[in-house]
């Protein structure tokens, strides 16, 4: 039988093509060009939603992703700046960081049959062990004292990037997982529900949205994919968007609030002041000292192998390059965000660690269900993409790790007790 190819890598490959096509062709440095790429770029991810419209956790990532192309309608239609820093707010460097993640989108999802993915949710297969579930639950309700005992609330409400609070606040994802897995009756699940509940509650006192959207993104994966029709996952989006504006807004004690400042988060002197602006302004820049020569061969190599080895080194033995947000602040200034997945790729690898970057993640997708630990760490994947899709792309390795490492634990521990105890 003759292999056929796949009407969906088809479609992929000749948007692939069309899109370098008009790159070439077209002027990096027009606005015009990047009024027309801004909208390919939207028009991408509505077409993606569709094909994906059966797999809730897929469309709410890819709203997720639009987001960063919508507010830049302001700035491509109405040259509104996305941020107040705007040494590197060049069009040409914009133009080319929108090209680049759009590209690495398009690769990510290249040929993937919606019919062969499975929903996180349908696709695990719970385990049995009452001395798993017991130890990795009690270490959830644990470390509630202790982040609160190391890093106090604090009773001023204004935000700051400096804020601090307990990376333990993310960290829990590892053990609400591994529970999660072990939890094989309803009561246990429900339980692990009310947990996590709590680490929803905590990051917002101490001001991090990110450790807040990611636990509902991951409890929503675990317990609940497939079980909303999709007008009310949009819905849901909706509300979800109108909180997160209204909290950042009480954060930053925004004053004046009208239409453009609630939703876009333009103040007075007409700047766009939101998250989605933050990253994008980190992106040029990255790429703005790549182009001045700042970011060298010897920086991007530094901060690849960096990136890799802090998965267990601490970070006083590594490189500095390995954080480029923070290396980044001894030549220009930025906010607190970092920048785009495609930015961390091409400063690793050119073009090439885009391509290589997205079909990785292609591979995951596509083979999640040949593998439990394959699956359980795209369940991982699509609830932390808050922090690696637009902020640093450390998660994946250094918790995607500690998550492997602690499930392996769970699974030795479930091997010599399950025959005795349970």
């Amino acid at each position: 039988m003759k292999n056929k190819i796949s009407k969906y890598l088809l479609v992929d490959l000749v948007f692939i093509l069309l899109l370098f096509q008009f790159a070439i062709l077209g002027d990096l440095k027009s606005i015009v060009f990047g009024k027309i790429l801004i909208i390919i770029a939207i028009l991408s991810n509505i077409q993606l939603m569709y094909r994906y419209k059966q797999h809730d956790f897929i469309v709410i990532f890819l709203i997720f992703s639009i987001f960063y192309w919508i507010y830049l309608l302001p700035y491509y239609y109405f040259r509104i700046p996305y941020h107040y820093l705007l040494e590197y707010q060049k069009i040409d460097y914009t133009n080319f960081i929108v090209f680049m993640q759009l590209l690495f989108l398009r690769i990510m999802f290249l040929g993937i049959n919606p019919k062969k993915i499975i929903t996180p949710k349908n696709g695990i297969i719970y385990r049995n062990n009452n001395i798993v579930f017991f130890i990795f639950s009690s270490v959830i309700i644990i470390l509630i004292p202790i982040i609160l005992i190391t890093t106090p609330l604090t009773l001023s409400h204004n935000y700051s990037i400096e804020s601090k609070s307990s990376i333990l606040l993310e960290y829990v994802i590892i053990f609400i997982i591994i529970a999660s897995i072990y939890a094989n009756t309803s009561i246990k699940r429900y339980y692990i529900i009310v947990l996590s509940m709590i680490y929803m509650v905590l990051p917002l006192l101490y001001g991090k949205r990110l450790a807040f959207l990611m636990i509902i993104l991951l409890i929503f994966n675990l317990f609940f994919t497939s079980k909303f029709k999709l007008r009310y996952i949009l819905m849901g989006v909706i509300i979800g968007f109108i909180f997160i504006r209204v909290y950042a807004g009480i954060r930053i004690g925004m004053e004046n609030i009208n239409l453009s400042s609630f939703l876009l988060g333009v103040s007075d002197d007409g700047v766009m002041s939101n998250n989605q602006g933050g990253v994008i302004v980190c992106s040029v820049t990255y790429y703005g000292l790549i182009e001045n020569g700042i970011f060298d061969f010897m920086v991007r190599l530094k901060s690849l192998i960096g990136t890799l080895i802090g998965t267990v080194l601490p970070s006083s033995f590594n490189f500095e390059e390995a954080y480029i947000n923070l290396y980044t602040m001894k030549y220009a200034q930025i906010p607190g965000n970092g920048g785009l997945t495609s930015i961390y790729l091409y400063i690793w690898g050119g073009y090439l660690g885009v391509l290589i970057g997205g079909l990785i993640f292609n591979y995951l997708i596509r083979n999640s269900q040949k593998s439990r630990l394959l699956y359980i760490y795209i369940i991982f994947v699509f609830a932390t993409y808050p922090r690696w899709y637009a902020y640093n792309m450390f998660i994946l390795l250094k918790m995607g790790f500690w998550l492997m490492f602690f499930l392996a634990i769970a699974d030795t521990i479930n091997k010599y007790t399950k025959r005795r105890y349970v």
